[in-house]
């Protein structure tokens, strides 16, 4: 238990110690930046060091003239109110809050902006689709040259059995219709890759995800219609030669 007690004991003494020379060091570099400029302190000081019996550790001793405190005390206030404060601004204050308000307005403009081109980009391009439809209903004896090839075969029949009345130069006619009919999808297909491609090499990501799946439509549903292969075919219509 004695034991304890002065192991206590030396730790308030350390602890002691090592407060005193945190303010003397305070103390003296106070003094030396500080001094030039104001002048010594009215006061007679002296710091000397002392070992006290038993004891290891410095002890610091501070005597201050009493008459000379209160210019000492002004002359410090005058010090730490020339300081500069840490406080913000009200002017750099509102300059912060008007950046935040500006910084949130361009991200909400911009994700409007992406909304706006995306909707562009899907009335667009289902403009196109609608197009096709348009001219699949008003052209149902070609009926056939719009469907995807596992429907080839019965709408083929039903073509076939709605014309089968029709005199040679209408059928012949027919046939003008279909080949023209089959240039603008062919035309149609090569528009969405010149977009896609467009938009490829303009960074602009959106489009170009949503024209590729408009490109991988064409080339693995619709371009697969037996008919038009054969239009496009060199040994069939030989439509490639126009691109």
């Amino acid at each position: 238990m004695i034991q304890a007690v002065h192991s206590s004991i030396e730790m308030f003494i350390r602890s002691g110690v090592e407060r005193a020379s945190c303010l003397l060091a305070g103390a003296l570099r106070y003094n030396r930046l500080h001094e030039s400029a104001v002048g010594p302190w009215a006061c007679s000081r002296s710091l000397r060091w002392t070992v006290s019996e038993g004891l290891t550790a410095p002890r610091v001793s501070v005597a201050l003239n009493n008459r000379s405190m209160p210019s000492m005390r002004n002359k410090v206030k005058s010090e730490a109110a020339d300081l500069p404060q840490s406080r913000i601004s009200p002017a750099l204050l509102v300059s912060l809050i008007a950046l935040l308000v500006s910084m949130a307005s361009a991200y909400q403009s911009r994700s409007t902006a992406r909304d706006t081109a995306s909707t562009t980009i899907i009335r667009d391009e289902y403009a196109v689709f609608n197009d096709l439809a348009q001219t699949q209903v008003n052209n149902s004896e070609c009926n056939h040259i719009f469907v995807l090839s596992p429907l080839y075969a019965y709408n083929s029949a039903l073509v076939q059995d709605s014309v089968a009345d029709r005199s040679p130069a209408m059928i012949k006619a027919l046939q003008l219709k279909e080949g023209a009919i089959a240039l603008m999808i062919f035309t149609r297909f090569e528009e969405a890759f010149y977009e896609w491609k467009q938009a490829v090499s303009s960074g602009d990501t959106d489009r170009a995800s949503f024209m590729e799946e408009v490109l991988n439509y064409f080339t693995g549903r619709l371009l697969r219609n037996p008919r038009l292969l054969w239009y496009w075919s060199p040994s069939g219509g030989n439509l490639a030669l126009y691109y």
